[in-house]
């Protein structure tokens, strides 16, 4: 929130699946009810089908399974950036 009133908005939201105080998609709603427009990219460290269309209807742009190689996970970023 406090971005988006500054007026610099991030580009890009790295949002992994498992935190703290919330999952990726409760945090991934609340930020796009916020008027977040941006890329949220989404990782997680399950494959399963229901954990990865419950990040994409809270509004992630793509989904990525970890393990990450490095390669991967630039062709992806610059793939939605770009």
């Amino acid at each position: 929130a406090a971005s988006l009133e500054s007026g610099a908005p991030y580009d890009v939201i790295l949002m992994d699946y498992v935190m703290p105080v919330m999952d990726g998609p409760t945090a991934t709603a609340k930020i796009r009810k916020i008027g977040f427009k941006g890329v949220i990219l989404g990782v997680t460290g399950n494959g399963h089908q229901a954990e990865i269309d419950l990040f994409t209807n809270a509004g992630a742009n793509k989904i990525m399974v970890k393990p990450l190689s490095a390669d991967q996970f630039y062709a992806t970023l610059l793939g939605m950036v770009a």
